[in-house]
């Protein structure tokens, strides 16, 4: 099974100008690795909503640093998980 963060970096790859060395946290979505700001929030987010079946409130996507936008899909998707009745490690 896919984790949280291993899918938020496969679909990011996929909108994202990624450098050499790949993404890393301290990159900045749009000065780093140039992801149109449509691309993330019409494509991306509801991606990442319905694939891991979390809802985080719209200001939480507001965000500017791959950390921040792995902090909310771990968040939301530790929440879901222990919702749906399969608790994480």
């Amino acid at each position: 099974m896919t984790q949280p963060r291993d899918l938020v970096l496969e679909l990011l790859k996929r909108i994202a100008v990624v450098p050499a060395g790949g993404i890393r946290p301290d990159h900045d979505l749009v000065r780093d690795l140039q992801v149109d700001g449509d691309d993330y929030g019409m494509w991306l987010v509801p991606e990442l909503e319905k694939r891991l079946g979390i809802t985080p409130r719209r200001q939480e996507w507001e965000i500017g640093a791959v950390a921040e936008l792995l902090a909310v899909v771990d968040r939301h998707a530790q929440g879901a998980a222990m919702t749906n009745g399969a608790p994480s490690a």
